[in-house]
């Protein structure tokens, strides 16, 4: 059977990681939305300063379904004039204000010293631009966002795992015990056989025998169920109305009769109280089931 203290671990490990979970994600978005370096106009020339190396994210910010930037190309330029070496983003992300202004992330450029820059435009239409229509200069993530995105992860894995390690502790059922069925004329079938008979009253002197139904054991415990036959004369045995159902426990190396229930003895009335007291004993000493019909 599995302990259930062990959801004083897993308990506390979910809470944990979904509380780690609630915090990263709003921390993890932020970083993805980059950190906003200038604002330019759709136009050729504009000049930026960039204030440290790194990794520089082109956006389009235009209104929805724009054609302002059709056909358009970029180059970012140090003051010497040279290209700031760039990739398209093939993976593009968009956001969409309510507005219906859309920010798309279309070029990488890799900055190598900090310093003044001109970004250069080609393939406009000029007379057609929209004084919407802008450029979006932004630091990316970097380390930053490697951070979060790894706390995020690590946070969901503990959530995940703590949410079913409860689930398996809370839920899981007790292994069935092992049982025994002791054989005819065995000592433990003739000790448990014997305290029922002396729990009845029954004389012990040879004369009465038992026709068993249901015997087994499993660790200190052992449920009966069978009926008497008596010696007739000879070899003949015949059965009496005697019926007899009982729970015995082992203690001190004597089985003890802890319920029992016989016809006609206490009558049809009091099986439900023999019942009630086998589920009360089965609760409180966790007998094993597996000994029962």
């Amino acid at each position: 059977m599995m302990d259930k203290s062990l959801l004083l671990i897993t308990l506390p490990i979910a809470l944990a990681a979904g509380f780690g979970l609630l915090k990263g994600i709003p921390l993890l978005q932020s970083a993805l939305r980059t950190e906003q370096l200038a604002v330019l106009p759709l136009a050729s020339g504009a000049m930026v300063d960039v204030p440290e190396a790194g990794v520089l994210v082109l956006s389009l910010r235009g209104t929805l379904g724009s054609r302002d930037f059709a056909g358009a190309s970029f180059i970012l330029r140090d003051a010497a004039g040279n290209p700031a070496p760039s990739s398209l983003i093939v993976m593009r992300t968009a956001r969409t204000s309510l507005a219906g202004e859309t920010t798309l992330a279309v070029r990488r450029f890799t900055i190598s010293s900090p310093g003044r820059y001109q970004l250069d435009v080609a393939g406009l239409e000029p007379d057609r631009i929209s004084a919407n229509s802008r450029l979006v200069l932004s630091r990316a993530g970097g380390a930053r966002l490697a951070f979060r995105v790894l706390w995020v992860v690590v946070a969901a894995v503990a959530l995940l795992a703590g949410i079913v390690l409860s689930a398996v502790v809370a839920f899981a059922q007790p292994a069935p015990v092992a049982f025994s069925e002791p054989a005819a004329g065995s000592p433990v079938r003739s000790d448990i056989l014997n305290s029922v008979r002396s729990a009845l009253a029954i004389p012990a002197d040879g004369e009465s025998r038992f026709k068993v139904f249901h015997l087994r054991t499993a660790g200190a415990w052992a449920y009966f169920e069978g009926n008497e036959v008596v010696h007739v004369g000879g070899p003949e045995w015949q059965e009496t109305d005697l019926t007899a159902r009982a729970l015995l426990q082992l203690e001190a190396g004597e089985w003890q009769v802890r319920a029992i229930w016989s016809l006609p003895a206490s009558g049809e009335t009091l099986l439900a109280e023999f019942e009630r007291q086998i589920s009360e004993l089965r609760e409180r000493f966790s007998v094993p089931a597996t000994i029962f019909p």
